[in-house]
């Protein structure tokens, strides 16, 4: 039994779409971010815990070998919630975690000079 032609298609856009489905996952990590998604989230990161040292974009922008344009829109869209949901959430969740270990590398410190 012959098939018509908009059946035809249908399968066809199907089949196209678990492939497209199939080559976005090659191109992602565990997390399921994409590698420049994986970049964003670390140095958002990074930029964070700097900005909350007090450290100023300029300096910021220095000690990373970044542009002080880049930091600033990079911290615009953190504030203005430009950012996807799961990549804010993720960086959210890093952020904590790094503060963490800071905080027991100080407890640590100060123990050793007391």
């Amino acid at each position: 039994m012959a098939i018509s032609r908009l059946e035809r298609n249908r399968r066809q856009r199907k089949y196209n779409e678990k492939l497209k489905q199939k080559s976005k996952e090659k191109f992602r990590n565990e997390d399921g971010f994409t590698q420049r998604e994986e970049i964003k989230i670390s140095r958002m990161v990074i930029i964070l815990c700097s900005l909350e040292q007090g450290m100023t974009q300029k300096e910021i922008a220095e000690k990373f070998s970044l542009s002080q344009p880049i930091v600033n829109r990079m911290i615009k869209e953190y504030k203005e919630n430009l950012l996807d949901r799961k990549v804010k959430k993720e960086i959210n969740e890093r952020f904590k975690e790094l503060k963490k270990e800071l905080e027991k590398i100080e407890k640590s410190q100060r123990k050793l000079f007391i």
